[in-house]
């Protein structure tokens, strides 16, 4: 394995997480746990940003309100790269959930909390099932 292909390995992960609300982003991660998957855990919009300019996640799970930068900003940023990531933006507040619909450059699935872990569970099957192109 050359050296450009194990950097390239070690920035992949499987989901990343992007939530404030620690008890949700602990049901996340056990559920992430059992499920066998790679993941990393951000608490906030702008720690998602930086992370994503070095890991390559196949599902981002992103929380819409967020300290400091949104995630329907951060979900903008990542949908202007080339390969983005399956992102699934979820949030308690009906209102958020009705703004991010209605985004056009809507490109990601929106969900409610409470999260429905089946759901989740689905939408990161599809996504890591997806061969690349």
């Amino acid at each position: 394995m050359s050296l450009d292909d194990l950097k390239k390995r070690l920035r992949q992960v499987d989901v990343m997480i992007v939530e404030d609300d620690q008890a949700q982003c602990e049901e996340l991660r056990d559920f992430l746990d059992w499920s066998r998957v790679t993941y990393h855990v951000v608490n906030d919009g702008l720690s998602a940003l930086e992370a994503l300019e070095q890991l390559e996640p196949k599902v981002l799970i992103l929380d819409i309100r967020l300290p400091g930068v949104d995630g329907i900003h951060v979900a903008k940023e990542v949908a202007k790269r080339p390969n983005p990531p399956v992102t699934i933006l979820v949030s308690g507040h009906m209102d958020s959930v009705i703004e991010a619909n209605e985004s056009p450059a809507q490109r990601f699935r929106v969900i409610e909390k409470p999260v429905d872990l089946r759901l989740i569970g689905r939408f990161i099957h599809d996504a890591l099932e997806k061969k690349p192109a």
